[in-house]
């Protein structure tokens, strides 16, 4: 795994408490599943797969992959009932499953995306229904929460860049949800893009290119792309 450089960033930054990765839990490690699921026909073009049950972390019965990185390791959650009341965020590696744990104060939380050092993003959940903040968890640091600017609520963090610690997600702000891109150090910037109703930044590239979705004074919804040193782009408006 390339040098994990940006924990050293993060370091007196936590504000949520520090979370270690724990040791695999009893969860099987990776294993082939049946045969005649894993396999596809390999012709005209199409690949050929094994697939493996990746197995569930803490104990818990069930588990969901949301996001993974160059070197095949993974993010997600594991829980019981519900990922929003009791999930716990787990990363898959060659190893097996690890139970990275919820921040302090929070009842459940969910990995939603892993970079190539091992970085996770993701959203916590609690400890009242409906409150919802992004955070950042770096082996080095633990869980960084990330608690938007002054005034911002319901704060939900859906994607790192690969080789980076930038965050792009979406925020609340006066009753109004617009996308934000985040760095350690320059903080929040806030990609909603003027006359739009809302805005949600969704997927970050390794270019730093961001794309996702915002809502017209229409009220229709249409893909968005961010590109670095150019204005945002509406793909609707390419669209034949």
């Amino acid at each position: 795994m390339a040098t994990r450089q940006w924990h050293a960033a993060l370091t007196g930054l936590v504000l949520a408490g520090t979370w270690a990765c724990s040791e695999p839990t009893s969860s099987p490690a990776p294993k082939e599943a049946d045969a005649g699921l894993a396999m596809a026909t390999e012709s005209a073009g199409i690949l050929a797969f094994s697939v493996s049950d990746l197995g569930t972390a803490a104990g818990l019965p069930n588990s969901v992959g949301e996001g993974i990185n160059f070197p095949g390791e993974v993010a997600g959650v594991s829980y019981g009932v519900d990922p929003v009341v009791d999930g716990r965020v787990t990363f898959w590696d060659a190893v097996g499953p690890h139970d990275v744990g919820v921040p302090a104060g929070f009842g459940a939380a969910e990995g939603k995306a892993v970079n190539d050092f091992g970085d996770i993003v993701g959203i916590a959940h609690g400890p009242m229904s409906g409150v919802r903040r992004g955070f950042v968890w770096t082996v080095g640091g633990g869980f960084l929460i990330l608690n938007g600017p002054p005034g911002a609520t319901d704060v939900q963090a859906w994607d790192i860049e690969d080789n980076a610690l930038t965050v792009v997600g979406e925020l609340t702000v006066a009753g109004n949800t617009h996308a934000f891109r985040w760095q350690p150090g320059s903080g929040y910037q806030d990609l909603h893009p003027a006359g739009y109703l809302s805005s949600h930044a969704n997927a970050i590239a390794s270019n730093g290119a961001m794309a996702g979705w915002a809502v017209t004074p229409a009220g229709d919804e249409h893909a968005v792309l961010w590109s670095p040193a150019a204005r945002r782009h509406d793909l609707e408006r390419f669209r034949h």
